[in-house]
């Protein structure tokens, strides 16, 4: 496919491939290489095809941005699967000798995590867990927000509907070792990822058909159950951090300062979680999931299993402007999905000085303390005759039923 987009393209796709690593002397011919990708293909690229273009146009962003930020280091890229073949030792030996910082693409699937740790310094992921269900269920619980999510261990039979799940019309889905994937969950951007033995695929469902669906992957594994949109397709936003610093003004207190500049959606949330998920040391984005109007099951005809909600009513929400939107998911790293994305990411990195000496050292600390944290709340969320023994790399399963029910504000 790069081949598609440049012939001098293919050569680094081959290399990369191959050797698993773009040095720092070779980047200059492949940015110039980006530099030349035919935007009239971009507008007409669909499908896979287009995933390509998005791709490619936001690493050069990343790229140039970062060799900006930080002209006096050199950047190699490097491909996981092929560093992750080496044996453990050796393996930290080349990273710690030859590099200060590591940045993950995000999101990044947790079959590449053997690399993400936080030696050397990483932005991104620092354990497995962070890109699994148990991460989402940690935070929402910090912040009391988030879609009502319930998380089954395997063997579990399910008889009847959470009453949580009966207002959405569909629900998602988060499987370990199915194989299954829908292409609803695109504009999710990845937040579905592969691990060995340990396959997690999210699956965008009618919630009528929920309980048939989720007994049978019960049989197989762990499912993690949230409630998606109460009408047919959901809005999707996502939102970079670090966000822009509030106003420094002491007389004004935290809405007035947001009000002095537009806000991001969400923002009040992602603020509530900014300390105890490094995100003012960290960069990434914040995904936000709009549902919908609970009781408006979209056209006539449809499905869900709400009631309608009269016209009067339906006008009442749309004059709320950004209320109802939802906290999803975190991802850390560098986004190279959507490049206007990736730009204001590379904007925060530069606006808050993330690649310097301080930052990097607070960065470092937060996510050892946040890791701690986490695996203080999994390990709490066990069953109390449960050993917390797991085998190296792999995530730990649940043992009960954890269930996440948002405050009611």
């Amino acid at each position: 496919m790069m081949g598609n987009l440049g012939l001098g393209l293919k050569t680094h796709a081959v290399t990369m491939f191959e050797v698993g690593k773009l040095s720092d002397e070779s980047l200059p011919h492949f940015l110039r290489e980006l530099d030349a990708i035919d935007l009239s293909i971009a507008d007409d690229a669909e499908g896979e095809a287009r995933t390509y273009v998005d791709h490619a146009l936001s690493i050069r962003v990343a790229l140039s941005s970062l060799k900006n930020l930080a002209p006096s280091r050199g950047i190699d890229l490097l491909r996981c699967e092929r560093i992750n073949s080496l044996d453990e030792p050796t393996r930290l030996r080349i990273l710690q000798r030859n590099y200060s910082i590591l940045i993950s693409m995000a999101p990044i699937s947790t079959d590449t995590q053997k690399s993400t740790q936080l030696i050397p310094n990483h932005f991104g992921p620092a354990l497995k867990e962070i890109s699994s269900p148990w991460f989402q269920l940690y935070f929402y619980s910090l912040i009391g927000h988030g879609p009502p999510s319930i998380l089954y261990p395997r063997g579990s039979r399910v008889k009847i509907l959470p009453e949580v799940f009966v207002p959405y019309d569909k629900v998602l889905l988060t499987t370990w070792g199915s194989e299954e994937t829908s292409a609803d969950t695109n504009d999710l951007a990845g937040n579905v990822s592969e691990s060995s033995g340990e396959t997690q695929n999210m699956l965008v469902m009618k919630t009528s058909f929920l309980l048939a669906t989720l007994n049978d992957a019960l049989l197989y594994g762990p499912v993690f159950v949230q409630g998606y949109s109460f009408v047919s397709s959901p809005k999707i936003a996502h939102i970079p951090f670090p966000l822009p610093p509030l106003n420094d003004d002491q007389n004004l207190n935290d809405d007035q300062k947001l009000n002095e500049r537009k806000m991001e959606v969400g923002e009040k949330w992602i603020r509530l979680m900014e300390e105890e998920l490094c995100l003012k040391t960290g960069f990434g984005y914040v995904t936000m999931i709009h549902p919908g109007v609970e009781g408006d099951n979209g056209e006539e005809g449809h499905e869900g299993l709400g009631v309608k909600r009269s016209k009067k009513e339906k006008e009442e929400v749309e004059r709320m402007g950004d209320e109802g939107w939802v906290v999803f998911g975190v991802n850390y790293g560098m986004p190279l999905f959507d490049m206007g994305l990736t730009k204001r990411v590379c904007e925060g990195i530069g606006r808050g000085e993330m690649l310097g000496e301080k930052n990097v050292a607070e960065m470092t600390m937060g996510s050892r303390l946040m890791c701690n944290k986490l695996l203080d709340f999994i390990e709490r969320n066990q069953a109390e005759d449960y050993r917390f023994e797991v085998e190296v790399g792999a995530i730990p399963c649940p043992t009960k039923e954890v269930v996440f029910v948002p405050k009611k504000e």
